[in-house]
């Protein structure tokens, strides 16, 4: 409630990162909870928190952009740490154990490590599973410079920031849950119902449509539109 828009912007980095296989903590990438405290850091040292309209006024895309740029160009891995308790700070490492051969969380120090200080254990850090930091820096600097390149070379009004440089609009993932949004019916009075397909004529729509809906369901249903003039 007190940081609305952290939760869309965790969806968008949760996407982001499962396209490029680092969403999972055991293969060393950042999990759901490590992401989640890492953009709670991030909102709380964002300087529109400061003032509540200008945190209103502050757009996703904004954020998304500061994100990109504060964790690619601007955080200090090599000494910096991270604590979102009472109202979220950095640290030198050094201070506090962290960094050090033996020290909180087994890691070693030097490099680009993130570290995090558990809001439930401080003895714990939450970021010393993520051994492969150094890659996501750089994905993470990467982005920022592909939405400065957008800016630069200011496209079209219709064209999206996002895809397909940062997102692939015709990821499995997203492209079977915009079905089964759309095929679905809305839960809730108000809700926006997509009812527009998705790449449909792609050889993946297609084979996604037929793993999703077998033909004969869909003859069943009365989807499969050359079945019923056929039968006509």
């Amino acid at each position: 409630k007190k940081f609305p828009q952290m939760r869309p912007l965790i969806v968008f980095l949760k996407y982001f990162l499962l396209q490029r296989g680092l969403h999972e903590t055991f293969t060393g990438g950042m999990g759901s909870y490590l992401l989640c405290t890492v953009v709670l850091h991030f909102i709380q040292s964002h300087p529109s928190v400061k003032n509540s309209k200008s945190y209103s006024a502050t757009s996703l895309g904004h954020l998304i952009f500061d994100f990109f740029k504060y964790y690619g160009t601007e955080f200090r891995y090599d000494f910096e740490g991270i604590t979102v308790s009472d109202g979220g700070s950095t640290f030198r490492k050094s201070e506090r154990g962290y960094g050090g051969r033996g020290g909180k969380g087994g890691k070693k120090g030097g490099g680009v490590q993130l570290c995090i200080e558990s809001p439930l254990d401080p003895q714990v850090d939450l970021g010393a599973a993520c051994f492969r930091m150094p890659l996501l820096k750089n994905l993470f600097n990467h982005a920022f410079h592909c939405l400065c390149h957008l800016f630069v070379t200011r496209g079209s009004a219709e064209a999206s920031m996002l895809c397909p440089l940062l997102l692939d609009p015709l990821h499995l993932v997203i492209t079977t849950r915009h079905r089964l949004m759309a095929e679905q019916p809305v839960a809730l009075p108000g809700l926006f119902q997509s009812t527009e397909p998705v790449a449909n004529n792609t050889p993946d729509a297609k084979e996604m449509n037929e793993a999703v809906e077998p033909p004969d369901k869909r003859s069943r249903t009365g989807n499969d539109s050359s079945a019923d003039k056929t039968a006509t």
